[in-house]
């Protein structure tokens, strides 16, 4: 039997980090384009923001420039659009996003829903904040494990010269 490699297929590197957020659905509606004259396409989304929609809150578990995980205590379905600003080191940046997975979060105060959600239409510039805040935790991860593992080896060994 042949084993196919374990490859990644995400677009983006994902890292671990707890950043608050705050967020609103959006509803999408149909619209009517016009490609040719006298010819509409029916089947593209815009998404509209329900000004009334209220403003709820969570923390994320992980980010990338394509999506992240979060845990809320709000409920929500899978292929829910929400308009989400995210509270990173260096600003807040906004972006649009679809919920493509929900399911229970373990441990929190109260009843807590983890959702996966992929980004939708984020602009080059904020894609580009989002690339560089992942850069930099990973890199800030690299070197703690580093002095957690192997400077102590490298310390041991040079002991041992």
């Amino acid at each position: 039997m042949k084993t196919q490699p374990n490859y990644e297929r995400r677009r983006f590197f994902r890292v671990n980090c707890t950043l608050p957020i705050q967020f609103r659905q959006i509803q999408p509606r149909p619209s009517a384009r016009r490609e040719a004259p006298g010819r509409e396409r029916l089947n593209t989304l815009d998404l509209l923001e329900v000004v009334c929609q209220p403003t709820y809150y969570g923390v994320t578990n992980n980010l990338s420039a394509g999506g992240l995980s979060m845990a809320t205590q709000s409920v929500w379905r899978s292929g829910d659009h929400l308009r989400m600003t995210i509270h990173l080191p260096v600003g807040p940046v906004e972006v649009e996003g679809i919920v493509c997975r929900v399911g229970e979060q373990a441990g929190g105060f109260g009843r807590m829903q983890r959702v996966n959600l992929r980004f939708h239409k984020v602009p080059q510039a904020v894609q580009n904040e989002l690339v560089r805040f992942v850069f930099k935790e990973e890199a800030k991860a690299i070197r703690q494990m580093k002095e957690r593992h192997y400077y102590p080896m490298e310390t041991l060994s040079a002991e041992n010269r």
